[in-house]
């Protein structure tokens, strides 16, 4: 959480520094799962779906920070399915291979908004995890990402401190963008 707030920060004030911030939306589907240690249990994937919008920004000449706010459906499956609902906060650094395409990583916290599933009250309402993609600009407006997601904390309230149980979100994204302004 401390670095969420770290790179927060920095991305406020980088604000004043860069001369132009490049907004536009962004959607696709999500094939998540659970990774879960010490257990038994067995998770496969369930697609679910994710939009949002972003912002970034030019801070060096192959560099950029991008901020997103996004929606996305996510969750597991074993004998139920279990479907989470999160209001998603990456901050990315991009790093331009070439103009085309980037690479890019950075930290996500997500905010709980829904769950349907056996667990329900049982889901922490706040996940962090680790991003790391890549980017690739069909043209000007349009561009094509995939992106996978790695939940770093253990995202079940109950076995926090009775268990050596984790489950850990995992998420793969495959998006379109589109930048809004030119």
């Amino acid at each position: 959480m401390k670095l969420f707030f770290l790179l927060l920060s920095f991305m406020i004030g980088t604000i004043g520094y860069a001369q132009e911030w490049n907004v536009g939306v962004k959607g696709g589907m999500n094939l998540s799962t659970a990774n879960i240690k010490n257990s038994d249990t067995e998770a496969g994937t369930v697609i679910g779906f994710h939009l949002g919008g972003y912002a970034n920004t030019m801070i060096k000449p192959q560099v950029a920070l991008q901020p997103e706010i996004m929606l996305s459906l996510q969750g597991w499956k074993n004998s139920d399915n279990f479907n989470v609902s999160y209001l998603q906060v990456p901050v990315l650094l991009k790093y331009f291979l070439v103009d085309q395409f980037n690479v890019h990583a950075g930290p996500q916290i997500g905010f709980l908004l829904g769950e349907e599933s056996v667990l329900k009250g049982r889901i922490k309402s706040t996940d962090f995890g680790f991003s790391l993609g890549g980017e690739f600009s069909i043209n000007e407006q349009l561009g094509a990402v995939v992106r996978y997601n790695w939940g770093l904390r253990n995202f079940r309230e109950d076995l926090e401190s009775i268990s050596d149980v984790k489950f850990r979100s995992r998420v793969l994204q495959i998006s379109a963008r589109y930048k809004l302004n030119k």
